[in-house]
């Protein structure tokens, strides 16, 4: 963990960091390169990538084979992070555009309706001057009209409602708030090394453990990317679609429990088998709670400079 020396030592614990190792890890030229790690293989980036996501689901196995004797490559594990982190955006720009596509479906009206929706509204005193007050401002009659009795769904239809239903600005917070986390809780975790005098622990170490936890991004990255297809295909409601909308409304929360609880285990597990803390649950628990007060500070801070 330190690059310390440890020629001549008889105990296979370095004395700088405290680290306990067996002599095969440091020793053994065999076990210098992880089978199939995204870091040590660019030979195969595709099928290393999706090797090493795979292996963090099971992460007993995978922190037991991984052990900081084998060499880090920061650019790489970067890299990693990347493809983690645009997956995990494109599937929750899916599944917001899902949830605009089914509140879009509930607003059509029957060309019918809509024939006398125009007559109305054209000859309406709400039309002054060509055009519709709303909430938002002014609003051409055409335009007013397409959006709110559109008879199919389309891309200007689409737009208004995400704007509305779902604000930018919010999608935005989330994606940044998911995405920056464990970057905050690996600065946590680099002061929690200082007050424990580990300071002379690489600082690689500790972003490994972060940034291979936090790949589940990917799973839900995936699992979201799904959630279009389904909306796409399952018809509106009533039926199918009704039940679909009201299960993805209220599963966000519940899908931001899971996953926040996995990556606790994970970032658990990696500090308990790969730096091998004595007490790596209460370290990490400490962090997350930091983070978690920590962000909204960060958040108020950022909507106060731009507001």
């Amino acid at each position: 963990l330190c690059t310390y020396n440890l020629r001549g030592l008889i105990e296979p614990r370095c004395p700088e960091c405290g680290y306990r190792f067996t002599w095969p890890e440091i020793i053994d030229p065999t076990l210098r390169l992880h089978p199939y790690l995204f870091e040590h293989h660019p030979e195969r980036n595709v099928l290393s990538f999706w090797q090493t996501a795979l292996g963090g689901l099971r992460p007993r196995r995978f922190w037991s084979a991984l052990h900081p004797a084998q060499p880090s490559a920061l650019g790489r594990l970067i890299l990693y992070w990347g493809i983690t982190a645009c997956v995990f955006l494109a599937g929750l720009s899916c599944f917001t555009m899902s949830l605009t596509i089914q509140v879009a479906r509930g607003q059509l009206i029957t060309p019918g309706d809509r024939a006398g929706m125009i007559a109305y509204y054209r000859g309406s005193a709400n039309a002054a001057g060509g055009r519709v007050m709303t909430p938002q401002g002014g609003m051409p009659i055409e335009t007013y009209i397409d959006i709110h009795f559109a008879t199919r769904l389309s891309a200007a239809l689409l737009w208004y409602t995400w704007r509305t239903s779902y604000p930018i600005e919010e999608f935005f917070v989330l994606g940044l708030t998911v995405l920056a986390w464990p970057w905050l809780t690996f600065v946590t975790l680099l002061l929690f090394g200082i007050s424990m005098r580990r300071a002379r622990v690489r600082r690689i170490h500790v972003l490994r453990c972060c940034l291979y936890s936090a790949d589940i991004l990917v799973w839900m990255g995936l699992i979201l990317l799904g959630t279009l297809a389904i909306i796409i295909i399952v018809p509106s409601s009533p039926g199918p679609g009704s039940l679909l909308r009201t299960l993805m409304s209220g599963s966000g929360g519940v899908f931001a429990l899971v996953g926040g609880l996995i990556w606790l285990w994970r970032l658990r597990t990696a500090y308990a088998r790969y730096l091998r803390f004595d007490h790596s649950f209460a370290t990490v628990l400490a962090s997350q709670i930091i983070v978690a007060l920590l962000v909204p500070t960060l958040l108020l801070g950022w909507a106060l400079r731009f507001d």
